[in-house]
């Protein structure tokens, strides 16, 4: 095994086999914790604990089709730049709740993912992509106030309902086909719409 004492690192390992990776703060001198983790594609198993990590502010791990949940940092204060865990098997509930989300925010593809709990909190979210999952129920957007941009939110069919935001931000680009949705369907928040709005395949949807 080998120690890495830095507050920014990369790491190639030399030969084959599943590695065990901890990451916690340590004694380089810096101003701060770790901000930034990137492990694309790297066969990461079971549960990724960032609890302990105050300064991230950027996260990429997407294509680890073992990795089963995400424990993000427990008190978090810095703005993030971008959360990306797509084509994972994350499932349950993610909770992102504590963070300060901007950015690019992409969890599509993570079939067992039932729900999102989003912060109230955050910067400007000009990517929010939660396409193919199993979200249930109602994802409550609504905290979200400065989303905007491209929302993908489609093939989810067992969610009923998506509470949109007041938002101080444009939508670009509105996709939520092939989910369950029921009613009525709110996007009066964004300050604008424009591009395309796709809402086909919800056949309880009746505004």
């Amino acid at each position: 095994g080998s120690t890495i004492d830095s507050n920014n690192f990369s790491h190639n390992y030399t030969t084959p086999g599943n590695k065990t990776v901890q990451i916690y703060k340590g004694t380089a001198t810096g101003p701060g914790d770790i901000t930034q983790i990137r492990m694309d594609i790297d066969n990461l198993v079971g549960t990724l604990d960032l609890s302990s990590l105050s300064n991230l502010s950027y996260l990429s791990v997407p294509t680890n089709r073992k990795l089963s949940k995400i424990l993000v940092p427990n008190s978090n204060t810095v703005p993030w730049t971008g959360f990306i865990a797509n084509d994972c098997s994350l499932n349950g509930v993610l909770d992102v709740s504590n963070l300060q989300l901007a950015g690019d925010f992409y969890v599509y593809g993570n079939k067992n993912l039932t729900n999102i709990l989003n912060p109230s909190t955050g910067g400007i979210i000009s990517n929010y992509w939660a396409g193919d999952c199993d979200l249930t129920g109602t994802l409550d957007c609504s905290s979200l106030s400065k989303l905007g941009g491209w929302i993908i939110i489609y093939g989810n069919r067992k969610l009923k309902s998506i509470k949109n935001p007041k938002s101080s931000q444009s939508c670009s680009t509105y996709w939520v086909f092939d989910n369950s949705l029921s009613g009525t369907l709110d996007c009066s928040g964004f300050s604008s719409m424009s591009g395309s709005f796709y809402c086909y395949g919800n056949k309880e949807l009746t505004n």
